[in-house]
């Protein structure tokens, strides 16, 4: 795995100021030796800092970075030490000043993908031995072919064909925050036959309580939305929608009904996504809109679809596959997945 940045190889870490730069993007904090004495003008040459910085501008001149000199370097600095091993992953048996670069930029690389941090990268690896810095960074260590060859010799699962499909432009039924928007509709549907005096509210609120394809909460958070809009409408005059209250409700109620079959194939695949053997890659996304998740599914589906990737038999979520009924659930699941997959899309 390669990785790079500009900002490192464009750093002169013959100079101290130089190599303080480099070692503070190791280290993953800024690095300095201030002179200590408040009256000196510059540096007075006699402070701890002062005698520090005078070494550090010696070894920074190293044409020749070992291990003893590089620690050397580090306690300067009131580093922690690193082990051999770590010198070596990193740095090779012995670096210059451009593998010294290319080192840093390396463990940063590999910090990112792990932890995501690179203060608590280094003092977590630092002291390592050669087969903890390999369990630590796996799978990251590993060679590209080595990945490969682990990919493309998987069997097909036998749960393979349980992740259902939906119809793209249904998906947006499966949003909790999307997915409400018909029961407001709904509710604006009831609050104006209610007003019309088509039916009365203890009924509708009745019917409501008795509607089996609802949970509780469901139920209640229908009511509140019916109850909200009775309350805005009770000032207009509905008149002219009585014409078009009937036709109005059959669409509603056949979006409804799409609406509950989506949810429990989406509610399905979220089940055969947690009981996979396998995931390999999250597809992370925030979607609220409908043509979100059309775009989504329009992204998910170009990267998947692509023949070196598919080759890979690859087990990946799609979100725009699965439901769940709140932000809580989802964010536990979404917590499990993060910590299961070996990439985030």
């Amino acid at each position: 795995m390669k990785f790079t940045e500009t900002a490192i190889d464009n750093l002169d870490a013959t100079t101290p100021e130089g190599l303080m730069q480099l070692l503070s993007k190791l280290c993953g904090q800024e690095l300095q030796l201030p002179c200590s004495d408040p009256r000196a003008e510059g540096r007075c040459e006699r402070c701890p800092e002062c005698m520090n910085y005078r070494l550090l501008s010696t070894l920074s001149t190293s044409r020749k970075w070992s291990l003893s000199r590089f620690n050397q370097v580090l306690l300067l600095l009131n580093q922690p030490t690193i082990s051999e091993h770590f010198f070596a992953k990193f740095f090779g048996a012995g670096g210059t000043e451009k593998s010294l670069k290319q080192g840093v930029i390396k463990f940063r690389g590999f910090a990112m993908l792990r932890f995501g941090n690179f203060r608590f990268a280094y003092k977590r690896l630092a002291s390592k031995s050669d087969e903890d810095l390999e369990r630590e960074l796996r799978p990251y260590m590993a060679q590209p072919q080595e990945l490969e060859r682990k990919y493309i010799s998987r069997l097909p699962r036998e749960g393979e064909g349980l992740i259902k499909d939906i119809d793209r432009k249904k998906r947006w039924y499966l949003g909790y925050i999307s997915g409400t928007k018909l029961l407001r509709d709904l509710a604006s549907l009831l609050a104006v036959c209610c007003r019309l005096g088509r039916v009365s509210q203890a009924e509708i609120e009745d019917s409501l309580d008795k509607e089996k394809e609802l949970d509780q909460q469901q139920k209640e958070q229908k009511k509140r939305l019916f109850r909200t809009r009775l309350k805005e409408l009770a000032a207009r005059d509905l008149s002219n929608w009585s014409s078009s209250v009937e036709d109005l409700e059959v669409q509603l109620r056949s979006m409804q009904e799409d609406v509950s079959q989506v949810q429990n194939i989406g509610w399905a695949n979220t089940v055969a996504y947690l009981t996979s053997d396998y995931l390999d890659v999250y597809v992370a996304t925030s979607m609220r809109e409908s043509w979100e998740y059309e775009s989504t599914v329009k992204f998910v589906q170009s990267v998947f679809a692509d023949p070196d990737i598919e080759a890979l038999r690859l087990g990946y979520f799609d979100p725009t596959l699965s439901f769940l009924k709140n932000r809580i659930d989802k964010g536990l699941v979404e917590g499990l997945m993060l910590k299961r997959a070996d990439c985030t899309l």
